[in-house]
């Protein structure tokens, strides 16, 4: 179920998740049966939490601080890319798709609201499908209506004649185009599609994907194996639009990796991305430290660490992005189990990464997390609750056209002017039949 925030923003969302979560099967329910057999106490819960806020574990932040010691590693990338080459070659890999499906949905939903053609455009991070290039095409294929839809009109304008004849090659390709109300900018245009992946048996998932799916018309895909950690192989001012989704929160050098997308990008070029945030699995963190702190007596890291949001937009800035823009979402999803949950991470390839993981995870300290995760946060029908929060970065390289704020002292009016020009807009104003008498204005 989403969370609040999400929910608002309507649809069936929350029901999808779930639903996907649920369709790619529990572990089984001797689960629960397995945690209570060292169960951990409610005394034992809320000791665990009083001593979990003294004893925080260290966690490496991701944001500036970072920034200055670049070469400074946070992730174990080759076992990062061991678990993503596990979950691509997996035969049931796109039952675990159903977050990267919603990420994208909601990333490229985004994209739908810039007003500028993409012909060479970059997705870095792709998966093991066609998450964000499909939903790419889909934008350029509604702009190819759109533009149908203004020769129509402007043959409507013209001439009647002229106006059958193009509604007629409009119906010809099975569309009725209807005459539009106004003038639609040109946008989502993409020719070249670059699909990059650090892990070669993930990108060729998304190659057979391509390869049982048409091209749209007029548009190229071309496929690299790319670590985000080194070069890009684009020259730089040589593309329009870079995007990435659910990649950005395992890049150790993440300073490094903005400011060489900025460099590749050409001038009013859009970079779009969507990472994991700092509240993701907090319950399964929680969970972890409380059983840690009663089988073990200290903290280890067992869920890997994950940016901030007031960093992430001074992170675009310093990299020499424009109009920086950051916002989030917070996605609920519920289980059955803390197994079932670690069981469809480890299927998306998210399982931890962290160089300070611990070695292994004896079974005591497992079955006492199970324990604690349901004491602590299984709702009314026994699920348990996973957040995962979403940040969505949207940067833009340097360009004039682009607005600029006034010098310190450049606007002409006075603050102080609005109040008294509003009260004698006000006074102008005739007064209404039957309308109630306004108090006057606070004047100091």
């Amino acid at each position: 179920m989403l969370f609040a925030q999400a929910a608002r923003r309507g649809g069936g969302s929350a029901a999808r998740l779930c639903a996907a979560a649920s369709a790619a099967g529990p572990i089984g329910a001797a689960s629960s049966r397995l945690a209570a057999a060292i169960p951990v106490t409610p005394v034992a819960v809320a000791s665990g939490l009083r001593a979990a806020a003294r004893s925080v574990p260290s966690v490496p932040r991701r944001g500036l601080a970072g920034a200055a010691k670049s070469a400074a590693l946070v992730f174990d990338k080759p076992l990062k890319l061991a678990q993503r080459r596990r979950a691509a070659l997996a035969p049931d890999y796109a039952n675990y798709h159903y977050l990267r499906e919603e990420l994208a949905e909601r990333l490229v939903d985004r994209l739908a609201d810039i007003n500028k053609a993409f012909p060479v455009a970059v997705e870095i991070g792709t998966g093991t499908g066609a998450h964000i290039s499909s939903r790419l095409h889909l934008i350029a294929s509604q702009q190819s209506q759109r533009e149908a839809e203004q020769r129509m009109a402007a043959a409507a304008a013209s001439s009647p004649e002229a106006a059958a004849a193009a509604a007629a090659a409009g119906n010809s390709s099975g569309q009725r185009i209807a005459p539009p109300t106004q003038s639609v900018p040109d946008r989502g245009v993409i020719r070249t599609l670059h699909l990059c992946d650090s892990c070669p048996e993930a990108l060729a998932r998304t190659r057979e994907y391509w390869s049982s799916h048409p091209v749209p018309p007029g548009r190229t895909h071309e496929y690299h194996v790319v670590d985000e950690e080194g070069a890009l192989p684009f020259a730089d001012g040589s593309v329009d639009l870079v995007v990435s989704s659910m990649s950005l929160h395992w890049v150790n050098d993440l300073p490094g990796f903005l400011k060489r997308v900025r460099r590749a990008l050409k001038p009013d070029g859009v970079f779009l991305a969507a990472m994991l945030g700092g509240a993701t699995l907090q319950e399964l963190r929680s969970a972890f430290t409380v059983a840690d702190l009663e089988r073990l007596g200290g903290v280890q890291q067992h869920v890997s660490p994950f940016a901030y949001g007031r960093d992430c937009g001074d992170l675009l800035a310093s990299a020499g992005f424009t109009m920086p823009t950051v916002d989030t979402d917070v996605l609920t999803i519920r289980y059955p189990d803390l197994f079932t949950l670690s069981a469809h991470l480890q299927g998306m390839g998210e399982s931890n990464a962290s160089l300070l993981r611990p070695a292994a995870v004896s079974r005591d300290v497992m079955l006492a997390a199970a324990a604690a995760y349901e004491s602590l946060y299984a709702d009314e029908e026994g699920l348990l609750p996973a957040t995962f929060q979403v940040f969505y970065l949207i940067g833009w390289a340097p360009d004039k056209s682009q607005p600029k704020p006034l010098e310190r002292g450049a606007p002409a009016t006075n603050l102080a002017d609005i109040d008294r020009v509003t009260a004698a807009a006000t006074d102008a104003q005739p007064a209404q039949p039957g309308a109630p008498e306004q108090a006057a204005p606070f004047q100091q």
